[in-house]
């Protein structure tokens, strides 16, 4: 019956599965199947390489969602699911998401490296200007690969939930995000709060300019080789995070935040 359900890809029934084993009930066959399926997931996580940003503050993440009126923009560590802001604003473009990051930069001190999806209005001047005042390296995940920013989609999907259940849009985006931050203690975390993490991180004294420096020469290494502009400079950042420590990539491990 197992074999069944890794087979059919977890798409067959508890009833078609209780019909193909004799003296299995619909019930027996329902719970075998979920078992089968916790397992090959598992197997899954377990082949996976996991991501883990060591220490809070040198990676943001940035996106965008939708909401019945206009945009909710909202930036998180990558270490720690601690949200820095969010915003409501009419239009999703450039001007706004660099408003947003602004702000966010001003209020809460720039990371070393945000983290932003491929949408055009993320490379746009505005957006790019203000990266280089803050001295912010700009990470883009590989085309057509929605798992580059899983952390971001699973955070809105908290957002989304929690926005759902209040009815709220603007008038409690700030509510949500301190709800978030402050109420919830997560295991991953030892019982802690994201904001208590948050603000127990040490500072940030890296030489920005000798961080763009280094990656500029990393990622003029990468293109030599032959690889795309893109991807070569995404390895570079990467890379550069590696050797000070603020990046790990293990297989078969959980990664400190999901």
């Amino acid at each position: 019956m197992r074999d069944h359900v890794r087979a059919l890809g977890g798409m067959v029934g508890a009833a078609s599965l209780a019909r193909s084993v004799g003296g299995v009930s619909r019930r027996a066959a329902g719970r075998i199947k979920r078992d089968e399926l916790a397992a090959v997931e598992r197997e899954r996580k377990a082949e996976c390489d996991h991501v883990q940003i060591t220490r809070a503050g040198v990676v943001r993440g940035f996106d965008a969602m939708y909401l019945n009126a206009g945009f909710a923009l909202i930036t998180a560590d990558a270490h720690v699911p601690y949200r820095t802001s969010a915003h409501h604003v009419p239009r999703y473009d450039a001007e706004s998401v660099a408003m947003a990051l602004a702000d966010d930069f001003t209020c809460h001190g720039p990371p070393l490296v945000l983290r932003l999806d491929r949408a055009t209005c993320h490379d746009a001047e505005p957006v790019a200007s203000v990266l280089r005042a803050f001295g912010v390296l700009a990470l883009h995940g590989p085309a057509y690969h929605p798992l580059y920013y899983g952390q971001l989609e699973r955070q809105n999907l908290e957002h989304r939930q929690w926005l759902n259940l209040h009815h709220a849009s603007d008038p409690l985006l700030s509510t949500m995000t301190t709800a978030l931050n402050r109420l919830w203690r997560r295991p991953t975390l030892g019982w802690r709060t994201a904001e208590e993490v948050w603000i127990s991180r040490p500072p940030l004294d890296d030489d920005r300019d000798e961080l763009h420096d280094e990656v500029r020469e990393r990622a003029a290494r990468r293109r030599a080789e032959g690889i795309a502009p893109d991807m070569a400079t995404r390895l570079a950042i990467e890379q550069a995070l590696v050797t000070r420590g603020y990046l790990r990539i293990t297989t078969g491990q959980q990664a400190l935040c999901e």
